[in-house]
């Protein structure tokens, strides 16, 4: 009994894992353009992104502050540029190396 229940659990996480391959399992948030920077702190950011699912395009796309979290990794939240405090933060208006063909 134990053996025909492990089985199966593994042949139903196997073709869960399988359909789900490309909506789960590739694809990365790529920078587009560098709206705003704080004046006090530079390294805050708030970016433009859409999400690069590879060879299948660009899916949707989120603006989003980022800071710098320990010197290795990125805190990102989202944050809505109609609401958000402008004297905080000076245009930059940059774009980054991706480009649209």
């Amino acid at each position: 009994m134990t053996v025909v229940l492990t089985i199966t659990i593994a042949v139903f996480c196997f073709f869960y894992l399988l359909s789900n391959m490309f909506s789960i399992g590739f694809g990365a948030w790529s920078t587009f353009n560098i709206s705003y920077e704080n004046r006090k702190q530079p390294e805050r950011q708030i970016r433009e992104q859409r999400f690069d699912a590879g060879a299948l395009g660009y899916g949707g796309g989120r603006v989003v502050e980022v800071r710098p979290f320990t010197g290795l990794f990125w805190k990102v939240s989202p944050v809505d540029t109609n609401t958000f405090d402008q004297t905080e933060w000076r245009q930059v208006d940059q774009e980054t190396d991706v480009k649209f063909p």
